[in-house]
Order: C-alpha cells, then structure tokens, then sequence
C-alpha cells in the first residue's frame, strides 16, 4: 500500500539532551529530549505510521507485508539486510557533550554485531555561537599505539579533529571504522 506516510516519532532521552526539539513542533515532552527518531526500523525502536489505512503498523510491518521492492525500490532489496528499512532518520538535540563513538565497517559489524556497518550524514539545522563537533582523528595522530596509549591515559588532546559547526552544514562520517 503506497502512499505518502507520516510517522510517529520515537522519543529518546538521553544525559545530554535539551528542549529544542520542541521548535521543531515536536510535543512538549516532560525533561530533557535528545533525539527524535522520525523513521527507525530498529527493534524495540520502530517507527509506526501516523496516518491512512497502515495507522499504528511499523514500518518493518509494512516492508513484510508488501515487500522491500514494492516500498524500497530495487536498490534496497539485499538479502543481507537484517533490518526492515537501511535508514535511520532522527534529530538531535545535543545541549552538551556527547560520548565519543566508533561505527564499524561492514564485515566487523557482520562478525560482532550480526549487523551492517553504519555511514552517518548529519545535517545542522541550527547551532549555538561556539559549537563543534568531533569528525575524525587528527591528521597528525594516525599510530593506533599512540591512540590507545593516550587513551588509556586518559590525555585527548590532540587525538581528534575538533570542527567549528554553523548552521545549515553538513557532515558524512563513512563507513569504515570512524570515530565521532
């Protein structure tokens, strides 16, 4: 059944999340907000359809129902996909530090994880005076030993590259081991 869908958001509530979501027109939520995922095919995380004759059905639902062809067209179709839908769509209210994360690659997410690997694009919608965001190592710091060593001794500085982020920008963090 195709149609355009409107979905209903999942909530996430995370230490560094803030109010600004709500200027997005989402609910007035009780705390702080960190993420709303808009579409999400993650267990235990589905998003649901908000309108017409799928209403309360999650995306993954529908896939099954009608097939990943008839609602993802021919490119989404492998049958190494474990997930119903390969995006996840949210957005972020980060009002303070987030934790720093590396994604996997394909191969070890399938190894470890049973998963795929994850690239990430994100797109600032809006963003304070002296915001930034961690993309990558430093150029000058590429010895793995160095790494770890200055981790385990609890010294970053000088490990990342640290950007100055503005409004409408926009980051790719591909998938390969890459650490944000």
């Amino acid at each position: 059944m195709l149609y355009p869908y409107k979905m209903t958001p999942v909530f996430k509530d995370y230490i560094w999340g803030g109010h600004n979501l709500k200027r997005l027109g989402k609910p007035a939520l009780k705390g702080r907000v960190a993420e709303s995922w808009e579409l999400s095919a993650i267990p235990g995380s589905e998003t649901k359809i908000a309108n017409g004759v799928l209403k309360n059905r999650s995306i993954v639902d529908v896939i099954k129902k009608y097939g990943r062809k008839k609602i993802l067209g021919d490119k989404f179709t492998t049958a190494s996909m474990n997930t119903g839908f390969p995006l996840l769509l949210k957005f972020i209210d980060a009002n303070d530090r987030l934790s720093i994360q590396v994604h996997p690659d394909n191969e070890y997410a399938k190894e470890i994880e049973n998963s795929l690997g994850k690239t990430e694009m994100w797109y600032v919608i809006d963003a304070k005076s002296r915001a930034t965001v961690i993309h990558g190592f430093a150029e000058t710091c590429k010895n793995p030993v160095k790494i770890r060593d200055s981790i385990l001794k609890g010294k970053h500085d000088g490990l990342y590259r640290e950007i100055q982020v503005k409004k409408v920008t926009w980051f790719l963090s591909p998938q390969v081991p890459y650490m944000h």
